[in-house]
């Protein structure tokens, strides 16, 4: 097969799977429809668990963690803790890619904080 076939053939599965492998995949930005899904679903007061809960509706996986992370407007922060909510892959997708993500900043037991993002992780489909 020569390599424009090839090409051909991986831009045809890309199209046909529902894989956006040629534009949203590599994008460091969440789509519009994706921020305002999250921020629709988890507003600032609710209750951690639920907002989790909804964020798991909304196909994210949620872990507690520490240390930096990085807020809507691309600002490195840090906190002592909290919740990574990131994107589970999709049926058609690499191991490692950008995916959309939520950090939970969490305080007395309720949201605090609310960011939408969007960059690399690696998970398995």
């Amino acid at each position: 097969m020569t390599k424009s076939s090839l090409a051909a053939l991986f831009l045809a599965v890309a199209a046909l799977s529902g894989c956006s492998v040629i534009g949203h995949s590599f994008s460091q930005t969440p789509d519009d429809k994706t921020r305002n899904d999250v921020h629709a679903a988890v507003a600032i007061g609710a209750d951690i668990e639920e907002a989790q809960a909804r964020l798991s509706g909304l196909d994210f996986d949620c872990s507690t963690r520490s240390g930096d992370y990085q807020d809507e407007l691309g600002n490195s922060r840090s906190a002592e803790r909290f919740i990574e909510c990131v994107r589970r892959p999709g049926r058609y997708s690499f191991n490692c890619e950008n995916r959309d993500k939520v950090v939970l900043i969490p305080n007395a037991g309720v949201v605090d904080e609310v960011n939408v993002i969007r960059g690399p992780s690696c998970s398995k489909p």
